[in-house]
């Protein structure tokens, strides 16, 4: 079986497409605490088709986005030309520069965490941050589609059939607090997006668990929630996130 974080390249189009970014406040947040500015130099980790970079070249173009999907980076090296791309991932990734930010959204946890803090402690500058960055799926709604459609999620899944769009169980604070990293700040942003069953349908397609689905299961699993969101949802599914972020200084 392919592997799950290259799976996302295999429809960079689509995963270009769906896969949502992250509220402007993030960045805001990030450049104030940092400090960073147009002559600062960024690392960013798992770039994929460039969902963070969009808000991160309104800070700096010194950016070098490392990730191991071909077609992923073939996507976002037409949207930011002037920007440098490596195809690598970041337990292999090689360079003699020193940055002021290493940021990896929603892609840090598939980096090696016996190489990643070590690794991001030995490219950053003295006064360098690590920020990880996340969109958590939280509905405290109990009317909420996914709640209601839970269900059926169960019946295809082992135990939860999307597991890339759910809240993370481990505490990335305290990962990040390690010998090499003080967090600084913790912070989320609420925000919402509404889709179309048919939009919905194809966001699930950029998610790793349901890509590596059985083809048959994942066909009679998109065929219920269709008609569960068409008898119940008027074809129209909103999805709660909380934008995390996760910001540690190194030490």
């Amino acid at each position: 079986m392919q592997s799950k974080p290259l799976s996302f390249n295999d429809d960079a189009g689509l995963y270009d497409k769906m896969r949502p970014g992250y509220p402007k406040e993030v960045f805001t947040k990030l450049q104030a605490i940092t400090g960073l500015n147009q002559g600062s130099h960024i690392l960013e980790i798992g770039c994929g088709s460039g969902q963070a970079t969009r808000s991160l070249v309104d800070i700096t173009r010194h950016i070098v986005c490392v990730d191991p999907g071909e077609n992923l980076l073939a996507v976002a090296r037409v949207k930011f030309p002037d920007l440098t791309f490596v195809n690598s991932t970041f337990e292999d990734y090689v360079t003699d520069e020193r940055y002021n930010l290493i940021i990896s959204a929603t892609a840090w946890h598939w980096v090696n965490p016996k190489v990643a803090y070590k690794k991001a402690h030995e490219l950053l500058k003295d006064d360098g941050y690590l920020a990880v960055l996340r969109n958590d799926h939280i509905e405290t709604d109990p009317d909420a589609f996914h709640n209601k459609a839970d269900f059926i999620y169960k019946r295809y899944s082992n135990p939860d059939v999307m597991g890339d769009d759910q809240k993370v169980t481990d505490d990335q604070a305290v990962l990040l607090e390690n010998q090499y990293f003080h967090v600084v700040e913790t912070v989320g942003f609420p925000w919402e997006q509404t889709y179309t069953i048919d939009e919905y349908i194809a966001l699930r397609n950029t998610y790793s668990d349901h890509r590596t689905m059985d083809r048959d299961k994942r066909l009679e699993l998109e065929k219920e929630l269709r008609d569960f969101a068409h008898r119940h949802y008027n074809d129209k599914i909103t999805k709660h996130y909380v934008a995390v972020l996760f910001l540690a200084r190194k030490i």
